[in-house]
């Protein structure tokens, strides 16, 4: 497939081997009070598996047309016994808390 726009120069588009990632650069402008008072800096990514929104979209839409079937009630029946907040890894630290899996994360000093 022939890229077009800015993605045909990126390499997370065109390497095979960086092909499924990419590199996200936030920039944050601290005023000189905050930067007195802050050392590190702690970011975690996470990965939002099924996101209450769409599980909504899901069910209004239940019956209507082909959607009204035996699929949506079994859909509705796990969301809605699944307790995500409880969830807890072996550590105890919530694994799905909000409905958010944590992929990865870093903490570093300021600059």
């Amino acid at each position: 497939a022939e890229l077009h726009g800015e993605e045909r120069f990126d390499p997370h588009y065109t390497d095979p081997a960086l092909t499924g990632s990419d590199v996200i650069e936030y920039l944050i402008t601290l005023d000189d009070e905050t930067l007195s008072r802050v050392h590190d800096v702690q970011v975690t990514l996470y990965y939002q598996a099924v996101p209450p929104s769409y599980l909504q979209e899901r069910f209004r839409d239940a019956g209507v047309g082909p959607a009204e079937n035996d699929e949506i009630k079994r859909l509705f029946y796990i969301t809605s016994h699944l307790n995500v907040n409880d969830a807890v890894d072996e550590e105890g630290i919530d694994v799905i808390k909000d409905w958010k899996l944590p992929l990865t994360g870093t903490t570093r000093a300021l600059e």
